[in-house]
């Protein structure tokens, strides 16, 4: 006779695809709702014109001092620091859209409707995440597509190889993740878009600008090689200013290829800040009465 029972093993799969399930019809509903949403369809303009801006501004500039001081390649790789405008723009579509959600009772609907507080959290923080990255994408192909021909798309001298664009590019993606993922926690966890807004912008512009002048500071009181230099190196602030900012302490810049170094500390410092974040988020929100 044949056991009909379902094992553990079954019973373990069918209530994770049944929750990952959830999470999906979650964000399809947010995903139809962002696109009919008016702040979405506005700020998704300004980013578009915004990178024309800077290519006109780069093209002007250049034609004035007869060099391309403004680069696609550049721009490409300066929209994912956190204090650069496109996103900071893309920063207060994170907050205007989850405080729609906040305050028009949307959450409460949503646990009527018999989702939990944690896969609410989660899809909103995945929703959010890749409205981000397809809003840095549309200013960067228009940025590249656009501006190549127009400011040139440097890839010999002075500059380092392509491969370091690229790394570039992707290490300034994760930390652009780790911002979304500090601004959905300040929001979700205080339920105040104003104080998620005022807090993350005053992080994301304040913190490269002040890890700036900590790096020297700690590198002439313990030297480059020291442990505190080190482990300085996986502060997210000072990541975002080295990797996506082109900053350096040499004042060379983009020139320098990224280290392998701090590529690593980057991937793993990051990564683990994105998990640890979600989930003191996910676990304090549980514990929030809605009502």
């Amino acid at each position: 006779m044949t056991n009909l029972t379902p094992s553990r093993w079954q019973k373990m799969t069918h209530s994770v695809s049944t929750y990952c399930r959830d999470i999906l019809k979650l964000m399809r509903l947010d995903f139809y709702r962002a696109i009919k949403d008016r702040s979405v369809q506005v700020i998704s303009i300004v980013v578009a014109g915004y990178a024309l801006l800077y290519i006109l501004l780069g093209y002007i500039m250049g034609d004035v001092f007869g060099a391309m001081i403004f680069t696609a390649r550049d721009a490409a790789i300066a929209s994912t620091q956190l204090s650069s405008m496109p996103f900071l723009i893309i920063a207060i579509l994170i907050c205007i859209f989850i405080g729609k959600d906040l305050n028009y009772g949307t959450i409460r609907n949503k646990i009527i409707a018999g989702y939990s507080k944690k896969q609410i959290y989660l899809s909103t923080f995945l929703t959010v995440w890749v409205m981000t990255l397809a809003l840095l994408v549309v200013f960067q192909g228009i940025v590249l597509a656009v501006g190549s021909p127009l400011i040139t798309f440097p890839t010999g001298f002075p500059y380092s190889g392509i491969a370091d664009f690229w790394v570039r590019l992707g290490l300034g993606y994760l930390l652009v993740s780790l911002a979304v993922t500090i601004l959905v926690f300040l929001e979700m966890v205080t339920r105040n878009m104003v104080v998620a807004l005022v807090v993350g912008i005053v992080v994301f512009v304040l913190g490269p600008v002040l890890a700036m002048f900590i790096a020297p500071l700690i590198q002439f009181l313990w030297g480059s090689n020291s442990f505190a230099f080190e482990a300085f190196e996986c502060l997210f602030l000072y990541q975002s200013y080295v990797v996506s900012s082109g900053g350096s302490l040499e004042g060379i810049g983009y020139y320098t290829a990224v280290e392998n170094q701090l590529a690593i500390k980057t991937l793993i410092s990051s990564g683990v800040s994105i998990i640890l974040i979600n989930w003191l988020g996910i676990y304090l929100f549980h514990k929030l009465d809605l009502k």
